[in-house]
């Protein structure tokens, strides 16, 4: 039976890979086999995410959860056809691994990257990944069965292997791309001083979070606004310390201390990734697909946030945070 698809996207193959962890245990074996020196005999998979989203760490396209007398292992798996990767994704996924196990969600974690060997073959990025598992090799499963299922199956991974050899194309979404623009209009009518360091015009469907430059000048200092997160209602916007995670206690001390009464009792400190960001949270999120016009008045309140923390920003003493870094450095 011949299939037609007209085109494929990541998600598809998520929810492909999802049902074959969940009724194909050679499919698992797959990758289990990619773990040298560890015997996996008797673990069974006890449960599936698809699109895990963590608020500081961003997301995992699969989460598979296994299990054995108790000892629980999960395997983070970032899937692409041909979608370029964003910034630190790789390191991403470890700190999620990372933090999983400090939480006590999993004994032990593994990262793997699942893709078309094209995309695979000469790219920096998919070199992180120590795991790798090519569409090729899923194909390759299904080849020599010849149930209308395996063909199915067989199809889409072709169909998702050819569209890799195609060059990645953005796909701008209207709505978004409208909000982002009237966006920034508000944003140099009303709050000129506030400086985007985001440049790009045209927004894929769920936006992104924009950043902001402060005062200080400093290429590790920025503001990030979270504007929509997956699963709650609320935002961050982080006066964000890239590379000071393991220092975040002692940043917020300085950061009272140079502040003093402008340290603002909504303020709190937290690690995102690699950095320490000083963060505000608004009760209400953006919605990239919402008219505009709708929102100003959760947009005004973002803005206020954002404001807030440059006038912050404004009130540290460049050359202590400079000196802070450098000690931070001797120590690593």
């Amino acid at each position: 039976m011949h299939f037609r698809f007209n085109g494929v996207s990541e998600r598809d193959m998520d929810l492909f890979f999802l049902e074959e962890f969940a009724v194909n245990q050679d499919f698992l074996k797959l990758f289990l086999r990619k773990i040298e020196d560890v015997d996996f005999s008797g673990y069974e998979v006890v449960s599936e995410e698809v699109s895990f989203a963590d608020p500081d760490l961003g997301e995992s396209d699969l989460t598979i959860d296994l299990e054995k007398e108790g000892h629980r292992v999960s395997l983070l798996i970032e899937d692409k056809i041909n979608a370029i990767a964003q910034p630190r994704q790789y390191e991403r996924y470890v700190e999620r691994g990372e933090k999983s196990v400090r939480e006590d969600r999993c004994d032990v974690f593994y990262v793997f990257l699942i893709a078309p060997a094209e995309y695979i073959k000469g790219n920096e990025s998919a070199e992180k990944y120590s795991l790798r598992v090519t569409y090729e090799e899923c194909r390759d499963l299904f080849a020599a069965c010849s149930d209308t299922r395996s063909q199915l199956k067989h199809q889409q991974l072709s169909e998702a292997i050819d569209q890799a050899r195609k060059p990645y194309v953005k796909v701008v979404d209207k709505a978004a791309t409208d909000f982002w623009k009237k966006y920034v209009r508000y944003l140099q009518i009303h709050y000129p001083d506030i400086e985007l360091k985001s440049k790009i015009s045209e927004k894929s469907r769920n936006g992104d979070w924009p950043t902001y430059k402060t005062s200080l000048d400093m290429k590790q200092v920025y503001i990030h606004h979270k504007t929509t997160m997956k699963g709650v209602e609320y935002s961050y916007i982080d006066l964000t310390f890239s590379g000071l995670a393991a220092y975040h206690e002692q940043l917020e001390e300085l950061l009272k201390d140079m502040l003093g009464e402008q340290y603002d009792p909504r303020f709190s400190v937290h690690t995102a990734g690699n950095s320490a960001v000083l963060r505000l949270i608004a009760p209400k999120c953006l919605d990239w697909q919402a008219p505009f016009e709708k929102q100003i008045d959760t947009v005004e309140e973002h803005l206020r946030l954002i404001s807030r923390l440059c006038a912050a920003a404004k009130q540290i003493d460049k050359e202590r945070l400079m000196a802070f870094y450098a000690e931070t450095t001797r120590e690593k």
